[in-house]
């Protein structure tokens, strides 16, 4: 049996931008810059080969909140934002 993973992604869309913009704005302020850089590099981090028990659905998931955080982030860093999106493309070439 696969060990039981805090960190499962969420596949309801709807609850994942929810907890993006609560990352985004706390309290009605934009937060600072700085916070969009850690969750983007975060993510980046996060990307690497997923674990060998994780299904199609689960790694699609994860992708798919990838792309929901590099969208909603994208005005935090350039840099960060647009390597993001490139290991969001190395995982669908992954699981093509």
């Amino acid at each position: 049996m696969p060990p039981v993973s805090r960190f499962k992604p969420n596949t309801n869309r709807d609850f994942n931008k929810q907890k993006l913009h609560q990352v985004k704005f706390h309290g009605g302020y934009a937060l600072d810059k700085e916070v969009g850089i850690v969750k983007l590099s975060d993510r980046i981090t996060n990307l690497q080969k997923p674990p060998l028990y994780w299904d199609n659905q689960k790694k699609l998931a994860y992708r798919e909140e990838a792309q929901l955080i590099a969208e909603s982030l994208i005005d935090k860093n350039g840099f960060l934002s647009k390597r993001l999106q490139s290991k969001i493309e190395e995982c669908q070439i992954q699981m093509d």
